[in-house]
């Protein structure tokens, strides 16, 4: 019998996704039997998945810039649920890469990008694509009920107000 002490990254990483899509994390253990991880996740049946799409001669590919992989893992998942096709940058580097190569329907970015910006990003992106549709997500909460309205999306968020966000600012 082989003991492992991990430094519990994985548990924080099913932590973070479960509480994104708004699930619950239960755990159990008992000392020589192990442990039980129970992971319960909602479930939504979108009757009017049509609607979730924007038809656009770019296609339906959404850029999701989020520096924290678990995070975007998640929402990835999210805009999968949506109908959206996901492109995935954990960075600026990566993002522009993508922005380069192709124009998405729309830019999701963390505001925070490790010591980099999702402000610088956006600035970016505007010189390539000046018209893409933008919004930040982030886990601070001290944005203003107006700024959240506008421009962002404070975490944990769950599947329906992240399609009422892309709603609101592809359809205004």
């Amino acid at each position: 019998s082989k003991t492992y002490a991990g430094g519990g990254l994985a548990l924080a990483i099913v932590h973070g996704i479960v509480s994104q899509t708004m699930g619950t994390l239960d755990l159990a253990s008992t000392p020589g039997e192990g442990t039980t991880v129970t992971i319960t996740l909602p479930f939504q049946k979108n009757e009017d998945t049509s609607t979730n799409l924007e038809e656009s001669p770019e296609g339906n590919a959404v850029l999701l810039v989020d520096d924290e992989l678990d995070v975007r893992y998640s929402v990835a998942m999210q805009l999968n649920m949506l109908g959206y096709e996901v492109r995935q940058a954990g960075s600026i580097e990566e993002a522009t890469e993508v922005l380069n190569q192709e124009r998405p329907l729309l830019l999701i970015t963390d505001v925070r990008l490790g010591k980099e910006s999702g402000y610088s990003l956006v600035r970016i992106a505007r010189e390539i694509h000046n018209t893409i549709p933008v919004f930040y997500i982030t886990g601070f909460s001290g944005f203003s009920e107006a700024q959240q309205a506008e421009e962002v999306l404070v975490k944990p968020f769950s599947s329906k107000q992240l399609g009422e966000k892309i709603r609101q600012l592809l359809h205004p």
